[in-house]
């Protein structure tokens, strides 16, 4: 058996660290791509006026730091299709994350109204069936 000399033990020793090293990271970027792909894949199967699919596939490419430029384009034919908190409140973030915090802010209070709206027409909604109901017995009684 051939001994190494000691720049070929460093060498070697260096090309064994950077594998042990370099092999975890380059398998989380093949996941990352393929994580991609399937977030792509879901926005090209998504129905035409499916805004919540363009929204969550935003998301997720924001959460990940990834795809950015198509992201914002996702979410702004989510909101096109359909205002919602979810869609603005995304955009948000995407905002915050670009370090635009004006224009997050923005699309925070914009979400924040919509949630606001949906719980005071579900609660109103709630009480007009609640009347209903009253008015409906009290003219049954008498």
């Amino acid at each position: 058996m051939k001994k190494f000399t000691s720049i070929q033990h460093i060498v070697f020793t260096t090309c064994l660290t950077l594998a042990i090293v370099l092999a975890p990271l380059l398998s989380h970027a093949a996941d990352s791509d393929k994580g991609l792909e399937k977030i792509k894949t879901e926005v090209r199967e998504a129905a035409p006026d499916d805004w919540e699919t363009l929204a969550l596939a935003a998301e997720k490419c924001i959460l990940r730091n990834t795809n950015l430029q198509e992201a914002r384009s996702w979410l702004e034919r989510s909101l096109q299709i359909k205002e919602t908190s979810t869609a603005l409140e995304i955009m948000g973030d995407y905002y915050l994350l670009n370090k635009l915090p004006g224009k997050a802010l923005v699309y925070y209070v914009d979400s924040k109204s919509k949630v606001l709206e949906r719980v005071k027409d579900f609660h109103q909604n709630r009480l007009d069936r609640k009347i209903a109901a009253a008015n409906a017995l009290r003219k049954k009684i008498g």
